[in-house]
């Protein structure tokens, strides 16, 4: 029934759908396969979602779907985290778990949740049995770094460091031939980083659009690391000198289409693919020198006499062949074949090749000359079946280790002379990585994944410490005093940082289940936590609460759904003079426990859909159709109704998306969010409305238009107001472009550029400075008036 809907969906958003849920790319690989940007491919699973929940209501199955919801501080958070959404769509695709009905039913219910619905399962009722903590690596010596990266204009702190990590998504990754130094690519951004201290040494820029989801990017440093290449979304390919740090040239093939990978020969010449011809370019200027009839290569061997190519690209597994690179004529075809797009790897001198079968679970070492297979690195059994696309694997480029990533993302690793098996690299639920990278020390390797670098002791397989950094997907919260910043992540850590400093103060934990939410009481002594410990199964993930006070770190109590005859299903906030902690409990009930005991005191039926608690802790702003809905936290009585939305509220359209608040500290204004970036400013004490005016003016694609604005999607990703109510802070754009604005003129008084997408925002207590984070593990400290000064019109 799925597959029915799935592939009943537009061609533009179904192929989104395809990577994300099925194939479990994260977002950003996979508008890095569609050649396009994280926004329009967000838009446009929202879209997929949004055709897919309509679908499956009319087949009669809406009401499975009304458990499954997490709710954040700031509201019903759309963004389902990577791990957890993974994890769910693997069981509900899982072969074995739909052969029988109540294992269909589960399975259906949690790929609905996590694919239609865009929230995350978090736990089944019962009490499941013990499921494991998560798999992370105990840090050993912490690595020597660099100073930390500059911060953005108008920033004063940051809060997670930016060492080993980057600003956006790692797309590919090269490493010198001296093993010095690293150079990633996203889109347009080429870094070169100092591969010891993560040192940023050069910014290289590559402009132009196009392509397809069959273009891969590639960079490849020449035989004397003096000379970079890069081929982006199918359609240019550039060069650069490193050592003048200027482009030498960018090839446009518009007609033809690059097939994604670049190399260069060793007699310096680039070589560049297409679906015709395997060609070598001057890389200087640009002036095509030779070719030979070989199409789809992904491979040249480093001494320039082989090339492996696919037979085709028209299927998900297609087999590879070697080839002669001085007449293109094949030489080879591997039987078992390969899933596409795996990586192929040859040794240094050019006479081996390793490369992943379509089963995934197998390494095949070959001999070149002799076409002959002589080494076998077989993956360890897994607990359950794994579809091929979840492999990666590829030699170092020393030619020295077999690496191979597995379904549950620990690195498996062989000595690729001895076939003896080296300690594993515990990396959790990390992307694939775009290599395994030794240094020069011969003790560390480095693995990027995602917008971040793991930091691996290469004898024991440990991870090395990274002092400060978050991983990707953390999230953050100000407490409301303005003094300190709790910060959470996926490892299950939990520190308080100083919100002057960014500094660390305190780590309440160390490591357990995935932090979804946190919350501090009204008076900053407590701070809450959602949590999830995710099984194989996604049935049986536990969801979790949690209490700590905030002056000494201790952990006051702890609940967990397994200890629950009835499913709970995250952090909401506090009520007041921090005497309860609540969760909503499915779409319309809140529980409230005392936060010094976690005793279960109430509970009170209350809209909790796109939910804000205000800043007294006694009032809860909600949606209803159209309606602003201020409930009263003791009663669960509406103290009153604000409309705001009539087109809604008559049912002339579905608003897409999902609704946020904002309250100001002394209580006194709401803001709220419409369709096509508007946001609503109200009074809550009179229930009347004030203003209205858009927090994004400039130009909107159409594909904009038509993903979002003419459903009447919601597109504004983060309020935050200052405590009197008179400056906002905004991401439009879902969550791109990010501007302060004058609540009573609708003026904006300054954009910031925090180079990631913010999903959480905050002012401090005498509205001086605003608090910005993102899931990428970054969070920045903005001081207000010198944004504004740099910003205004010079008189």
């Amino acid at each position: 029934m799925l597959d029915e809907e799935l592939d009943a969906l537009p061609e533009k958003v179904r192929g989104p759908a395809v990577l994300c849920w099925l194939d479990g790319l994260t977002q950003d690989a996979a508008a890095a396969r569609l050649g396009t940007s994280r926004n329009t491919l967000k838009r446009r699973l929202e879209v997929a979602r949004e055709l897919l929940r309509a679908r499956l209501t009319r087949r009669g199955l809406a009401p499975l779907l009304a458990a499954t919801v997490v709710l954040a501080p700031d509201g019903l958070r759309a963004e389902v985290p990577v791990a957890l959404r993974a994890a769910t769509t693997d069981a509900a695709l899982s072969a074995n778990a739909l052969r029988s009905g109540w294992a269909h039913l589960f399975a259906l219910s949690a790929v609905l949740a996590a694919v239609a619905c865009g929230f995350a399962f978090v736990s089944g009722g019962g009490t499941p049995p013990e499921a494991p903590q998560p798999r992370v690596a105990l840090p050993t010596e912490p690595l020597p770094v660099a100073a930390d990266a500059p911060l953005p204009p108008g920033a004063v702190a940051r809060f997670g460091s930016m060492q080993f990590r980057t600003e956006e998504w790692i797309g590919t990754a090269a490493q010198s031939p001296d093993g010095k130094r690293i150079a990633i690519a996203y889109g347009s951004s080429v870094r070169v980083y100092e591969a010891a201290t993560w040192r940023l040494l050069q910014r290289f820029s590559a402009e132009g659009n196009g392509g397809g989801p069959e273009h891969r990017p590639t960079l490849a440093f020449s035989r004397h690391g003096d000379r970079l290449a890069y081929v982006k979304n199918g359609r240019y390919a550039y060069s650069w000198d490193l050592k003048t740090e200027k482009q030498l040239h960018q090839i446009d093939h518009a007609d033809r289409s690059w097939q994604g990978y670049c190399a260069f020969a060793p007699d310096g010449l680039l070589a560049l693919v297409d679906k015709e011809k395997l060609r070598f370019f001057d890389p200087a200027t640009g002036t095509e020198k030779r070719s030979v009839g070989a199409a789809n290569v992904i491979a040249l061997s480093p001494d320039g006499k082989y090339f492996v190519r696919y037979a085709s690209l028209h299927g998900r597994v297609e087999p590879v062949t070697l080839g002669d690179t001085a007449t293109g004529k094949d030489l080879h075809t591997f039987e078992t074949g390969v899933w596409q797009w795996s990586t192929v790897s040859f040794t240094p001198d050019g006479k081996r090749l390793a490369l992943v079968t379509k089963e995934g679970n197998l390494v095949e070492m070959w001999d070149t000359d002799k076409r002959a297979r002589v080494r076998c690195f077989n993956a360890p059994t897994m607990k359950r079946p794994e579809r091929p696309s979840q492999y990666s694997a590829g030699l170092t480029p020393d030619g020295s280790e077999v690496w191979l990533q597995l379904p549950n993302g620990d690195l498996a690793r062989w000595d690729a002379e001895t076939s003896r098996e080296l300690p594993r690299l515990v990396t959790g639920t990390a992307p694939a990585p775009e290599g395994l990278f030794p240094l020069p020390d011969g003790r560390t390797l480095l693995a990027p994944c995602g917008n971040w670098v793991r930091v691996f002791d290469r004898e024991s397989g440990k991870e090395r410490a990274v002092p400060g950094r978050y991983q990707l997907s953390a999230v953050f919260a100000v407490s409301p005093d303005g003094q300190v910043v709790a910060a959470g992540d996926p490892s299950g850590r939990i520190d308080l940082l100083d919100s002057i400093t960014g500094k660390v103060v305190r780590t309440l934990r160390e490591r357990g289940g995935r932090v979804l939410t946190l919350a501090f009481g009204p008076t900053s002594a407590v701070l809450g936590v959602g949590d999830v410990t995710m099984a194989d199964d996604p049935t049986r993930h536990r969801s979790g609460v949690r209490a700590f006070r905030v002056p000494d770190g201790k952990e006051l109590w702890s609940r967990s759904s397994a200890d629950e005859k009835e499913p709970f299903v995250g952090l909401l906030g506090f009520a007041s003079d921090d005497r309860a902690l609540l969760h909503p409990n499915f779409w319309d009930q809140v529980r409230a426990w005392d936060a010094k005991i976690g005793k279960d005191i109430y509970r009170i039926d209350i809209c909790c859909r796109n939910a804000a608690i205000g800043p007294s802790g006694k009032l809860l702003a909600s949606d209803d159709s159209g309606e602003v809905v201020l409930s009263d936290l003791g009663t669960g009585r509406s103290v009153k109704r604000i409309e705001v939305d009539p087109e809604e509220r008559e049912r002339k359209r579905r608003p897409g998306g999902f609704k946020r608040f904002a309250w100001s500290a002394d209580g006194r204004t709401l803001v709220t969010t419409l369709p096509e970036d508007v946001v609503c400013v109200l009074d809550p004490v009179t229930g009347t409305e004030r203003t209205q005016f858009a927090v994004y003016r400039g130009k909107v694609t159409n594909s904009f238009k038509s993903d979002f604005w003419r459903d009447g999607g919601h597109t504004i990703y983060t309020l935050a107001l200052s405590p009197d109510g008179k400056r906002l802070l905004a991401s439009a754009l879902d969550g791109a472009y990010v501007a302060l604005w004058d609540t009573r003129t609708g003026q904006q008084l300054a954009k910031l550029e925090p180079g990631f997408t913010i999903n959480s925002a905050a002012f401090s207590t005498d509205g001086k400075s605003v608090f910005t984070f993102g899931d990428t593990g970054l969070g920045y400290r903005w001081d207000v008036e010198t944004l504004i000064a740099a910003q205004s019109p010079k008189k």
